[in-house]
């Protein structure tokens, strides 16, 4: 009955975390209990063959207990701090100096931007250096932090493109405006005049201002047919604000067409941008966890670590899912998603809970009538001590 028990415990346990992210079905694995030895096992001889021992059984004992490792459902959250584990493997926590593992991915920034579990530890992974990540297996593992005011650097614009259509028929210049940037990340207004042919043919001329005083100059001709021939002149310099250096800008109207229609012509394209704040993050299917700023630009922040096992069945612990390796699991083998075995990322997703509700419940009527049959045995026993006691010598 004790057996009946501890299995009833088990599913309850199962049961009750249907619903808690990646925890991993649990199963009892019971054996027969012998503990008195009747006679001996004999060796034949001459006259008689072999004799067996005779074991008088005690019931059943709890041998060990087996984690069933396949694969929860994973869903999406919706929240960018969210990962769930595509495959085998286990997330890296800092727990006072010393490595946890789990599952579970419902991470959350702290007030000072560490990434941490929903049972407080940190995660760790492996820190980028201006941008760049270590390479996989080469960085050193520590907690992982998101700069949540860090600014990101401005760039000087040093190509610009215009593309659209001059009017063949056009008789007045046709102005294009744009914004170009400094080192500084000051935006700075840019014209480019298009001045047509005075002949049939001929190449349409070009010279770029600004408030600031910009120059530079050139000329794009075109086929008989308006597509797009060559173009000269550049670059364009444009005096930098609030004494940022001088841009440099190489210009490229490839992207223009001369046919008889509307003029569209626009200056679509230029590769600068100004300094920008961190507005949200993201994780991508390798662990690399990204900061995206309000310029457009994004950043690699860190790549989360995770660890495998020989054998993740022998880990100890489980409260809150989480881990800690032991003589059974064998040495945590620590590194980047993706490789080594390990499994990737689903961003914004949790796993669920791979516990079979039919099954436990399959399970639980099982262990239900062991344990009533149990009773009865026991019941039985009861009056046959009764009937002894009433014996009269």
């Amino acid at each position: 009955m004790t057996a009946a028990q501890q299995a009833m415990s088990v599913i309850g346990n199962n049961i009750a975390n249907i619903n808690s992210t990646a925890y991993r079905e649990q199963g009892a694995i019971f054996g027969e209990l012998y503990n008195q030895a009747l006679l001996g096992a004999a060796a034949p001889t001459k006259a008689l063959g072999a004799r067996n021992p005779i074991v008088l059984g005690s019931g059943a004992t709890l041998l060990g207990e087996q984690v069933n490792t396949a694969q929860g459902s994973i869903t999406n959250t919706g929240n960018p701090t969210d990962m769930a584990i595509t495959g085998h493997g286990f997330f890296v926590l800092d727990s006072h100096g010393a490595p946890e593992y789990t599952r579970n991915g419902a991470f959350s920034l702290s007030a000072n931007g560490s990434l941490v579990a929903s049972t407080g530890q940190r995660v760790m992974g492996y820190m980028a250096k201006s941008g760049v990540l270590p390479a996989a297996g080469a960085g050193t593992l520590q907690d992982i932090t998101v700069p949540t005011t860090a600014v990101s650097a401005p760039s000087a614009t040093t190509t610009a493109s215009v593309s659209g259509n001059l009017d063949a028929g056009a008789t007045s210049p046709v102005v294009v405006q744009g914004t170009v940037y400094d080192a500084q990340g000051n935006a700075i207004d840019l014209q480019v005049t298009f001045t047509p042919p005075t002949s049939s043919g001929g190449a349409w001329s070009w010279a770029a201002t600004s408030p600031s005083g910009a120059t530079g100059s050139g000329t794009v001709t075109f086929t008989s047919s308006g597509a797009y021939a060559s173009s000269t002149g550049g670059p364009i310099t444009v005096p930098g604000s609030n004494g940022a250096p001088t841009v440099t800008i190489t210009p490229n109207a490839s992207g223009l067409t001369q046919y008889a229609a509307s003029t569209s012509a626009d200056m679509t394209k230029q590769n600068g941008y100004p300094s920008g704040q961190p507005s949200s993050i993201s994780v991508t299917t390798s662990g690399v966890v990204q900061v995206h700023y309000s310029n457009g630009q994004t950043s690699p922040v860190a790549q989360v670590a995770m660890a495998t096992f020989p054998n993740s069945q022998g880990l100890s612990g489980g409260t809150s899912g989480v881990y800690r390796q032991s003589a059974a699991s064998g040495s945590a083998n620590i590194g980047v998603p993706g490789s080594g075995g390990r499994g990737s990322i689903a961003p914004d997703s949790l796993e669920g809970s791979n516990v079979s509700l039919t099954q436990q419940f399959s399970q639980l009527i099982a262990v239900q009538h062991d344990y009533a049959a149990n009773a009865q045995a026991m019941s039985a026993e009861s009056l046959m001590l009764n009937a002894l006691t009433a014996v009269q010598v």
